[in-house]
């Protein structure tokens, strides 16, 4: 993963076969949406890379959320930290899931969740997949869980486009020059580490 020029991406796949131009479907709607998060976060850095669990798109927005807030705009609830883990935990469905997934595991015991890429391995073994899935079907019933809301923020994110199965490029969007800089800065290195 590095920081990217998406405009340069773009006049690439321009000049490509129509077979490998499926990024710029609806490319004029993607624009016209990034202009209009950017008039309001003007200072914004750009990666290319994997998103998912464990993945570093998904890793910086934790860093941001850690160091900045929550993200500006729409929540879903159960991809809002604060909401969704307090209640998953004190509801007890998250000792409910842990079980199923420990009597699927009993010949692999839990890694430390810190080390993310070993729980996502732990969690995509044998039928955990299924039974993470059902545990969240199971979940959308549920009239005590939280409710989508928004926060407002100094940041907030931007898929721009994918490149590619669970690949792409996402805006880091920010309200101030200094939090944006802060942010390369400690994060370019881990990119390009991790590229």
């Amino acid at each position: 993963m590095v920081q990217v020029s998406l405009e340069n991406y773009i006049k690439k796949i321009q000049n490509m076969d129509p077979a490998y131009k499926w990024p710029l479907e609806h490319i004029d709607k993607k624009k016209t949406k990034r202009q209009e998060i950017h008039e309001k976060f003007p200072y914004v850095v750009t990666y290319r890379g994997h998103y998912g669990v464990g993945s570093l798109l998904d890793d910086l927005q934790d860093w941001c959320r850690d160091k900045f807030g929550d993200r500006d705009g729409e929540c879903s609830w159960h991809g809002c930290e604060r909401d969704w883990d307090k209640w998953h935990r004190e509801s007890g469905l998250e000792d409910i899931l842990m079980k199923a997934l420990d009597e699927e595991h009993k010949n692999h015991p839990k890694p430390d969740e810190k080390d993310k890429k070993a729980m996502k391995k732990w969690r995509d073994e044998d039928n955990a997949r299924d039974i993470i899935g059902k545990h969240f079907d199971m979940i959308k019933t549920r009239t005590d869980a939280p409710e989508d809301h928004s926060h407002e923020g100094t940041w907030t994110t931007h898929f721009v486009m994918k490149t590619g199965y669970d690949y792409g490029y996402e805006d880091f969007c920010f309200e101030n020059g200094e939090d944006a800089f802060y942010f390369k800065l400690m994060n370019d290195e881990e990119a390009e580490r991790r590229s």
